[in-house]
């Protein structure tokens, strides 16, 4: 679940009112392509190398259009599926080389593909994993879209949020995704750090999923070690590593923060601190 910087920037003016919305049921046989889904998203994580990774998602990917099941999706839960393929295929890229050049095109294709079945579906009720997946995919294409866009986007985005903490205050995901909007957001456009780590700790304790266990850990763990409580960073990011056995990302941040960086910071300052780390 990736949050490109620039969509944070645009808070400080603007607010909209937040209202419940509610959300379309998948069938059964849609919401199991997508748990299989959300849990080769955490298996990429134990791959040793980003190549390795790209190469497991995009053979997921395969076998899962291959199955006779996949006709009978709906254009909504295919649309889901691929949302999540895409993010997670440039999030790896994006580890490899941020400005390699089929970043944007890979992205912005998907992004494409959103903002023209909302456009064409304007009733149509959206399923949460519709709109956390879409979100991820929108906040990637942050940086190749116009800034009047990355606001509407950006403002539509915490509506949704929290619509769907409200509708679901147990859905981890949905926590997961908030606390990060209100972790980046500045104090003055609604943002707080004491909320975001609220919302980490929540979605750690209701995870369903080892994906979502995984990343709640993760990004815990970093707050506590911005608050100098280095003990229970260090516990966090020992609960990431059981869920793995042990992963290459863990060890990146265990890095950073050896060298007074927390993987917060890396998100927004990645050549700066890169640099520093040679």
């Amino acid at each position: 679940m990736k949050f490109g910087k620039s969509i944070f920037l645009f808070f400080v003016i603007f607010s909209l009112s937040t209202g419940l919305f509610a959300q379309k049921s998948f069938s059964s046989i849609e919401e199991d392509v997508i748990s299989k889904t959300v849990a080769m998203r955490f298996e990429t994580r134990k791959c040793s190398t980003a190549d390795e990774a790209i190469k497991k998602i995009d053979s997921f990917s395969a076998q899962i259009k291959a199955l006779a099941e996949w006709s009978s999706l709906g254009e909504q839960a295919k649309l889901t599926f691929e949302n999540m393929i895409v993010q997670e295929k440039y999030s790896y890229i994006y580890e490899k080389n941020e400005k390699d050049p089929q970043l944007k095109n890979l992205i912005l294709n998907q992004y494409n593909k959103i903002i023209a079945w909302n456009d064409a579906h304007p009733a149509v009720q959206k399923n949460k994993w519709y709109v956390l997946s879409s979100g991820d995919v929108i906040n990637s294409s942050m940086q190749y879209i116009s800034q009047s866009l990355a606001i509407k986007y950006g403002l539509q985005e915490k509506d949704d949020y929290d619509a769907l903490v409200n509708e679901y205050p147990d859905f981890s995901f949905a926590l997961i995704n908030s606390a990060l909007w209100y972790y980046y957001a500045p104090a003055i456009g609604g943002g707080s750090t004491k909320k975001a780590a609220d919302y980490f700790k929540k979605a750690f304790l209701k995870a369903s999923s080892t994906y979502e266990k995984y990343y709640a850990a993760i990004y815990m763990s970093q707050i506590c070690y911005e608050n100098k409580d280095t003990s229970t960073a260090d516990f966090y990011l020992k609960e990431a590593e059981k869920l793995t056995g042990g992963d290459r990302y863990v060890k990146f941040i265990r890095k950073l923060n050896a060298n007074n960086f927390s993987l917060f910071y890396y998100i927004n300052n990645r050549e700066k601190v890169e640099k520093k780390l040679q």
